[in-house]
């Protein structure tokens, strides 16, 4: 079986992430944000019906460096766009991807003591 096992090379990705998420809270790091003007992302959460089938949510635009907050899920899809600072800009102007978080969730009630 060893004779089988071979090292793959390691996939390597242009650019980074746009958007990190911070437990419920998702937004466009700062180090884009320095290097892009106009930034805007939609947001569309993935909302899960059961384990083999999901749902995509309507469309939230959010601009520069507001937050997403996660409600109805716990991941979601987004695609990002952005004008450079300069034209001699590293990052590529558009920027797509999936992240994930942690939403709140509300815990029942505790059940009312009896003596």
């Amino acid at each position: 079986m060893m004779r089988f096992n071979k090292d793959i090379p390691k996939i390597k990705c242009e650019g980074g992430d746009w958007v990190q998420c911070e437990m419920s809270e998702c937004y466009v790091k700062s180090e884009i944000l320095k290097t892009m003007n106009n930034v805007v992302c939609v947001y569309k959460d993935i909302i899960y019906i059961n384990d083999n089938n999901y749902k995509i949510g309507q469309p939230e635009r959010v601009t520069g460096d507001r937050h997403y907050f996660l409600n109805a899920c716990d991941h979601v899809k987004v695609s990002c766009s952005g004008t450079p600072v300069n034209r001699f800009n590293l990052f590529s102007t558009r920027w797509f991807g999936y992240k994930a978080g942690l939403r709140p969730v509300q815990l029942p009630p505790a059940p009312a003591e009896t003596n």
